[in-house]
């Protein structure tokens, strides 16, 4: 008898341990990413760069869990993984400029959020540009930047 409800309530636990973990899994698929201080700007200059434009990214962006700044491997300016839902900026870009942490932030989120591929426009080139170069062609890069979502979402 006491056997049966130890084995009873080893059960529960194990249901409830499992329905916590997967509670947790689909909240942090439906809230907003915990996003590092230094990125915050940049972030909320994306989102209203996204609201004027008509595009809606929110379905994406909340599968984002976290958005961090992080030592780099020296190759990239970034990176992106679906799986754990992690965006990172690497910290020789924040070291660069602004416009290299915009210019890494729209291309990380173009890949996590719309899943835009490489070379579909100036932002999401495989290889980093400058800051100056940044900061010159900014306004018509996130113009076709805009524009390579809408083509790719069908808007």
């Amino acid at each position: 008898m006491i056997r049966k409800i130890i084995g009873l309530l080893m059960l529960a636990m194990v249901v409830l341990a499992v329905t916590v973990s997967i509670a947790d899994i689909l909240s942090r698929h439906q809230t907003e990413p915990l996003v590092d201080r230094r990125l915050q700007p940049t972030i909320d200059e994306w989102r209203l760069d996204m609201h004027r434009a008509g595009i809606s990214y929110e379905k994406g962006f909340n599968k984002i869990t976290i958005i961090r700044v992080r030592a780099g491997d020296g190759l990239h300016s970034g990176g992106s993984d679906s799986w754990t839902g992690e965006v990172s900026v690497f910290l020789s870009q924040l070291e660069a400029g602004p416009y290299s942490v915009k210019g890494t932030l729209y291309h990380e989120l173009g890949h996590q959020v719309f899943r835009l591929d490489h070379d579909c426009c100036a932002i999401m080139r495989q290889q980093v540009w400058e800051e100056g170069e940044y900061r010159e062609h900014w306004a018509e890069w996130t113009k076709e930047y805009r524009e390579c979502i809408k083509r790719k979402s069908n808007y």
